[in-house]
């Protein structure tokens, strides 16, 4: 579909006379003593939040225009216009358009009818004249002066800019007469008002064009960019560096695969033509992931076995090694490497279907003593392991149950500024309510939460993380500000939802259970919870207290 808008506005362009094919910005920028007019720059406007100035993009009035900054909390730009007389006015923004800007801007006209909100692309340039886009008339009166305000924290993906708005009484021409613009002269202007019908009948053929392409544009995925790596143009074998030292160079090498981990009868060095085209990147790619090559298969299903069902088949996911432990079960590991190969095709997806449709996936976790001790680390897979959530999903479970957790945030950077230091970033002054995965993650500086819940360290690579049980982690959950936060919201929560009900205690004890705990209580949990609310079950305080202990408990943090 780009290429067929694309033939279809190259064929309209043609069509158009000279000076009309592009409607695009102008080849140079107005002056400001060449519009009509009341003008606010950019210069006379009051910015909220962090902005940066540019000329870097024509066209633009004055000496250049604001873009926004990343990430755009908070950001907004408001413009006033003292107006010579009452009446009805057109108005208009200067735009700089590019394909990084925003295409859904809100801007807010405060007039003599009230207030009104409009809609702008800053990603098309306005046709016509290429820099203004006209926002609509309105009525105004003098004695107040007419407000614009750019909610750039409101617009959709991509940079907003801010350059300057012009107030022109309604039927009045937008240039004044007699000063040419830095572009078209105003005689040129005069005679392109009087293009036949036919030009007029392209030009809005040619708007509709762009206007579907830049429609169709806004709905392409975006091709992801990521740095990295490039092949030399003149590959050569390199040395050895000695004990990993990059200034201690040992004897050149030639390029290929680990000896000790390839089967006898392949091959471990590239042949002559290879060596001399490539750097071997891709061949080495090949070789992991080779169905000749057993280590990969196994090592991978092993890492999935173990988030699956909680414990590795290999208990060292990181070392397959002489060091590392030995399989609990070799004949099961061999037997998932080879169908993730010849039957799943390398798919997660089906390895995980695969495990998740085992006997061994639905076994509970609860076992006699006797069992308990004849296998005390289930290495013989006689039940299922007992896990504890991992951090994320703690900090996820208490948001999700307050009602707190923003789903708005999927994607993009979340680190609202930047720092010398990462031991200088303080979480508590940026709060985030989102996924715990998009939370912004230092090396020296994490949350509470992550910490105290054995969180991966990000200095080094963990393929398993520490389940250590602390003193620290009960005391967490006992007297965390957050935790108490969400507590109280849950109550609310809880109490403005069809779980509660004022009338039935025991009922409405049940419902807290299963939302918290996903179960129902046991008696003496029942009897507790009763005593603990008496007579204030209609007291939010007292259901605060209840979704606490709650919070504080065990099973909160245990999978069985």
């Amino acid at each position: 579909q780009d290429k067929t808008l694309e033939e279809q506005i190259a064929a309209v362009k043609k069509s158009l006379p000279k000076g009309k094919q592009n409607p695009g910005p102008a080849s140079k920028s107005p002056s400001r003593e060449s519009l009509a007019g009341v003008i606010v720059d950019d210069t006379d406007a009051t910015f909220e939040g962090t902005w940066v100035a540019s000329s870097a993009q024509q066209p633009f009035v004055g000496h250049g225009y604001m873009h926004s900054n990343v990430p755009r909390t908070g950001l907004t730009v408001h413009y006033e216009a003292k107006l010579p007389s009452d009446g009805e006015y057109i108005v208009r923004m200067a735009i700089s358009p590019g394909d990084n800007r925003s295409d859904n801007v809100p801007i807010l006209i405060v007039h003599a009818d009230g207030e009104s909100i409009v809609m702008i692309s800053q990603k098309v340039a306005p046709l016509g004249n290429g820099v203004f886009a006209e926002l609509g008339r309105f009525r105004f009166d003098a004695a107040s002066p007419a407000k614009v305000t750019i909610k750039a924290s409101e617009a959709s993906a991509g940079h907003v800019i801010a350059d300057a708005m012009q107030f022109i009484e309604a039927g009045k021409p937008p240039l004044v007469a007699s000063t040419a613009v830095n572009g078209p002269s105003a005689a040129s202007q005069t005679e392109n008002t009087q293009d036949t019908k036919n030009v007029a009948m392209l030009e809005q053929q040619l708007k509709k064009l762009e206007a579907e392409r830049a429609a169709h544009k806004k709905h392409k995925p975006e091709i992801p960019i990521a740095m990295c790596v490039r092949d030399d143009q003149k590959p050569v074998d390199w040395h050895v560096h000695v004990r990993g030292e990059i200034r201690n160079l040992g004897a050149v090498v030639p390029r290929g695969f680990i000896s000790v981990a390839t089967p006898r009868n392949h091959s471990t060095t590239l042949s002559a033509s290879e060596a001399a085209t490539s750097s071997g990147r891709r061949e080495l790619a090949e070789w992991i992931a080779s169905p000749d090559n057993p280590l990969t298969a196994r090592v991978y299903v092993n890492r999935v076995w173990m988030h699956v069902m909680g414990e590795g088949i290999v208990r060292t996911p990181d070392n397959f090694g002489e060091t590392g432990d030995r399989p609990t079960h070799p004949e099961l590991l061999d037997y998932l490497a080879d169908t993730f190969i010849a039957e799943d095709h390398w798919s997660t997806k089906k390895l995980v279907r695969r495990l998740c449709l085992t006997a061994q996936f639905r076994l509970s976790s609860d076992a006699s003593p006797e069992a308990i001790h004849a296998d005390p680390e289930n290495r013989l897979l006689t039940r299922a392991s007992r896990r504890r959530l991992d951090a994320e999903s703690i900090r996820d479970s208490l948001l999700q149950i307050s009602g707190s957790l923003d789903l708005s945030i999927h994607s993009g950077r979340t680190i609202a500024t930047l720092s010398t230091y990462d031991n200088a970033y303080r979480h508590e002054d940026h709060p985030m309510l989102c996924r715990s995965v998009y939370v912004p993650s230092f090396r020296n500086t994490m949350l509470d939460l992550f910490e105290v819940f054995d969180i991966a360290n990000p200095n080094v690579v963990a393929g398993k993380r520490t389940n250590s049980l602390r003193p620290a982690q009960s005391l967490y959950m006992l007297n965390s500000p957050f935790v108490m936060e969400q507590s109280q919201q849950a109550a609310v929560q809880f109490m403005n939802s069809a779980a509660y009900h004022r009338d039935d205690a025991v009922h409405s004890i049940r419902n807290a259970w299963r939302i918290c705990l996903g179960r129902d209580p046991s008696r003496d949990e029942m009897v507790a919870a009763v005593n603990l609310l008496n007579d204030r079950i209609d007291s939010e305080p007292a259901w605060a207290t209840l979704f606490h202990s709650l919070f504080a408990s065990v099973d909160f943090r245990y999978v069985d």
